[in-house]
Formats: structure tokens, C-alpha cells, sequence
């Protein structure tokens, strides 16, 4: 005897710092699965929540540490309304990816020992919603760059099925998006697709050390996921030719052939 299993994701809007168009891509997918995307909240049925942090029985306004629905507002070093008290993780809300808390714990320890204190920068930690083609992303989405940087942002979209890799493991659907400045300095980056987790790892050090689209041409080894990379950095340096130039370059081969 068969059965069926109905898998419904209840999303009210789309994920909050995440590039619309991939999230599109990651809906579609979904739904093409098998899963109902649901936008208005479910009645009368089953659904999990994520793990939600025991504050109340903390007891922290005895310590001077001020809690707002059940969550620990928190500065840029992690501090609370107590300065020398922090606090990390799933107690400060948001996406609770154990990546980030790791990273928040390590700068809390480091700022509750050590001199000088720091920030921490979201904007430079990457993260993956590990569907079975994965979500992946770091720094500014386009909607973000444009609100900061105006006009002064250039987009670079490269399909999955442009590398070999993808032809021969069966999965040519995907997208690579960079966003950059006109200079090709790395703002935000957005993958979909197979193995976008593992993929978005070098250009989240690439963003963290202020480097160029261009310093990743040539980092991928032949027929692997990271080719996506190199791909994406020689469409930017052709998307950069005078049409003049494109125009020759097109007259020059059809002219050898």
C-alpha cells in the first residue's frame, strides 16, 4: 500500500535579506516537489516551529538585561543593556543557522575577554537553505545595493547549465548572481542550485577581503561546481566591452569561420 505524504510550507513573505529573484527560483522548485506554499497562516493543522530560547526563566531583569519578546536586543559587539553581559544565537531571533551562532559566540567570548572589542558583520557571513537544490548567499541583495549604491551597481547572472559539471550530474538548473560595484568589487553574491552551500564558501573570503569579481576567474578546477565562479567573472569582463568592441570581436570570428 502506497502513501502520499503533503509537505505545506506556511511563508508569509519571502525570507527576510534574501534576494527576491533566487527566492523565486527556490518557490518554484518547491512547488514543482510537491510542496504547497502556503502564504496565510494555517488553522487546524500540524506544523514544527523552531527550537525557541527559555528566557523568561533566566530571570535577566534581576541582572539589568532588558528582554523584548522573549528575545535580548543586543549591540554590533553583542552586548546587552548590561555591558558585561552578551549573548548569541537563537536568543537574539532571526534566522537561528547554527553558522551564524557559532560566529556570534565566538565574538562574544572574544569581546566579554579580550581588548579591543569588535563588531560583528552580518553582512559578511555566508548561509544555505540546504533544499535539495540549495539556497545560498552573502552580503547585499540587488534590493539592498540599489538602496545604498543608486545606480552605481552592476548585475552578473550566469546559469548553471553554462559549466560542464552541471551537464554531467544532471542538474543544469541554477543561477549564479553577483552584485557588484562598477569596479567589480564583490557587494553580494546569490546561488541556486546544486551544491550552492559549499560554492558560496570562496566568495564570502573574496567579499571579506575586498577583492574582485575578476580574482575569481581562475580559482575553479575544470568540471566542478566552483566553475560557476569563473564563468560569472569572464561574463562581467565581456558585459564591460564598448558594443563596438563586441560587435568586431563577433565580425572578426564569423569572418575566420
Amino acid at each position: 500500500m502506497s502513501r502520499s505524504i503533503e509537505v505545506t510550507l506556511h511563508l508569509p513573505r519571502p525570507l527576510a535579506g534574501t534576494d527576491a529573484e533566487l527566492f523565486l527560483l527556490l518557490r518554484s522548485h518547491l512547488e514543482a516537489e510537491g510542496v504547497q506554499i502556503e502564504t496565510e497562516p494555517p488553522s487546524g493543522q500540524a506544523f514544527s516551529l523552531d527550537r525557541l530560547p527559555q528566557i523568561a526563566a533566566l530571570n535577566l531583569e534581576a541582572a539589568g538585561v532588558e528582554v523584548r519578546s522573549n528575545l535580548i536586543p543586543v549591540n554590533a559587539r553583542l552586548q546587552t543593556s548590561n555591558p558585561r553581559i552578551y549573548a548569541c544565537g537563537e536568543a537574539l531571533g532571526g534566522y537561528g543557522l547554527p553558522n551564524l551562532a557559532e560566529v556570534e559566540a565566538q565574538v562574544a567570548i572574544e569581546n566579554a575577554l579580550f581588548w579591543p572589542r569588535r563588531s560583528i558583520n552580518y553582512g559578511q557571513i555566508p548561509w544555505a537553505i540546504q533544499t535539495r537544490s540549495e539556497l545560498a548567499q552573502v552580503g547585499l541583495s540587488e534590493r539592498q545595493a540599489r538602496r545604498h549604491y543608486g545606480r552605481k551597481v552592476e548585475i552578473v547572472r550566469q546559469a548553471y547549465r553554462s559549466i560542464d559539471r552541471a551537464t554531467v550530474s544532471g542538474d543544469p538548473i541554477g543561477l549564479c548572481k553577483f552584485v557588484l560595484k562598477p569596479d567589480g568589487k564583490i557587494l553580494g553574491a546569490h546561488l541556486f542550485g546544486a551544491n550552492a552551500s559549499e560554492t558560496i564558501a570562496p566568495i564570502a573570503l573574496a567579499l571579506q577581503q575586498n577583492l574582485s569579481i575578476q580574482d575569481l576567474e581562475s580559482i575553479a578546477p575544470h568540471a566542478t561546481w566552483g566553475e560557476i565562479l569563473s564563468e560569472s567573472a569572464r561574463q562581467w569582463q565581456r558585459d564591460r566591452r564598448p558594443n563596438w568592441q563586441r560587435e568586431w570581436i563577433e565580425r572578426w570570428f564569423d569572418w575566420r569561420r
